[in-house]
């Protein structure tokens, strides 16, 4: 069964849900379906609560409902939720320039705990906006060229670098340690670079593109270069690779974008947990999903 209510209702049911055990599926852009099941090791839907071998059980530790916290916040948030009844309470409003209500455009920010600086990937100033949340205010701007659709910034923190992916052709890098204004190390990546993750191991940042053909780019900040180019082959999957960029694990279907049981259409997030669970943030903008995911894991 299926049902629908308001983000504030369906954050307290997925409470109740959590402890007993169902599994639950989110919906950040309409209100949230809950499905009082779990996925099988076949993507059948089944009301059992037995813990066999094969299936999905519901976490119960405490990080994954911190993992889930942070999926409803996130999925509350997008859906303009009643932010009262959910249990959060607006703190202040942060004034950005030449922002107006309803004409603004962001994508993700990035937060260095070190220094306590929030990035904010600010469409609408084709720019990065810093935020020092310990005045809560705009303390500067990384400005970018006007063509860019400027995406996620992302801190490697053990080297105190910001890398921001432009959204047409370039990756950029800024030392946090030299002074706001300094000019950014550039790195070439085609077809739309986009999303990012951090190697802290390697200190290699790896960055997906938008746009055929697809491929996953390694910078090595340490070595100041692009040190690899890996083809993806498909373009609606989520894809697993090793550090030498062998395919691991491919979920969805190759090259079928779709809405089913094991599909996928445009994954825009990936949380793993401990155990190896997978929850996926299945949908990117119009035509597609608009849920959270957790295949079962092999």
């Amino acid at each position: 069964m299926t049902t629908r209510g308001s983000a504030s209702t369906a954050m307290t049911d997925v409470a109740s849900d959590y402890t007993s055990g169902s599994a639950v599926h989110h919906s950040p852009k309409r209100a949230f379906r809950h499905w009082p099941g779990r996925f099988t090791s076949k993507n059948k839907l089944s009301n059992k609560t037995t813990k066999e071998k094969g299936k999905c059980k519901m976490p119960t530790s405490f990080s994954y409902w911190r993992v889930y916290c942070g999926l409803l916040l996130c999925a509350a948030l997008s859906t303009g939720a009643n932010l009262q009844n959910s249990g959060l309470q607006l703190l202040q409003t942060i004034p950005v320039p030449n922002w107006t209500l309803g004409k603004a455009s962001t994508d993700l920010f990035g937060f260095n705990p070190v220094t306590r600086i929030m990035y904010l990937a600010d469409r609408t100033n084709h720019a990065i906006t810093v935020i020092d949340t310990h005045t809560n205010s705009v303390v500067g701007q990384m400005p970018l060229a006007p063509t860019t659709v400027v995406n996620q910034p992302l801190i490697a923190i053990d080297l105190q670098q910001l890398v921001v992916s432009d959204g047409v052709n370039s990756v950029l890098v800024w030392d946090l340690r030299t002074p706001l204004g300094t000019a950014p190390t550039i790195y070439p990546v085609p077809n739309v670079p986009d999303g990012m993750d951090y190697d802290t191991i390697n200190q290699t940042v790896y960055v997906v593109n938008d746009n055929a053909p697809y491929n996953l780019t390694g910078i090595s900040l340490t070595k100041n270069m692009i040190v690899s180019q890996t083809p993806i082959p498909f373009s609606a999957d989520l894809i697993k690779f090793n550090p030498d960029g062998k395919i691991l694990l491919v979920l969805g279907k190759p090259g079928m974008p779709g809405d089913g049981p094991g599909y996928l259409s445009a994954v825009s997030a990936v949380v793993v947990a401990p155990n190896g669970d997978i929850y996926v943030a299945d949908g990117h903008g119009p035509g597609t999903n608009d849920r959270v995911v957790r295949p079962c894991h092999t």
